[in-house]
């Protein structure tokens, strides 16, 4: 009995971890905050638009690079979101956005704006408002 009491005992300490017990704490990267409101080209709310960003670190050229995604617009095409770097802090970023509607779907609207040059940091405190005029998309 004494052998099952320890082992629980060693088993709510190991999943109880906190800061006494020097577990290193979660990984959050630095980020900065990308908000505004998304719109198709007549005007109305592009809801559930996809945004996605390209970043590149201060030491290298400020191109369009890899879009990764980011998160959705709300039923309104609002959108405020926390865009990460998995990269070292440095001075400065180049972000590129990118909104395109419908967000689940293959586009038919989309939109990129940028460069903006951002500071990444823990907790977040560089912001852009970035507000997307979508345009449809040719098809062949």
């Amino acid at each position: 009995m004494k052998l099952i009491v320890s082992l629980c005992i060693g088993l709510v300490a190991v999943v109880s971890c906190d800061g006494v017990c020097a577990c290193p704490p979660p990984y959050d990267p630095p980020s900065v905050i990308a908000f505004g409101q998304i719109r198709l080209n007549n005007g109305a709310p592009a809801p559930g638009a996809a945004i996605r960003a390209s970043i590149t670190v201060a030491s290298t050229p400020c191109v369009q690079d890899t879009m990764r995604f980011v998160g959705l617009a709300d039923s309104q095409g609002r959108y405020r979101l926390r865009v990460r770097k998995e990269t070292p802090l440095d001075d400065s970023t180049c972000v590129f956005l990118r909104a395109a509607y419908p967000g689940e779907a293959p586009p038919t609207h989309e939109a990129i704006l940028g460069p903006f040059r951002m500071r990444f940091s823990h907790p977040a405190v560089d912001s852009v408002h970035a507000d997307f005029q979508l345009v449809p998309l040719a098809h062949p």
